[in-house]
């Protein structure tokens, strides 16, 4: 995913390794980001918001 603007980089980098420890998908919300920043902030880790709009989950079956 690519992110608007310049600021965003740090942010960016440490979702994505955060997407990747809970195996979700990378499609993130860029708006709502830096406020969920202050989740690491206090130790307590979550997923970072998605955007769901674009994102098609398949099935394993």
């Amino acid at each position: 995913q690519k992110q608007q603007g310049s600021s965003d980089c740090g942010v960016f980098a440490i979702a994505t390794c955060n997407s990747l420890a809970y195996g979700v998908p990378l499609v993130l919300d860029q708006s709502k980001m830096r406020y969920h920043f202050s989740c690491f902030q206090n130790t307590f880790f979550t997923p970072f918001p998605k955007e769901f709009h674009n994102l098609i989950i398949k099935s394993q079956s």
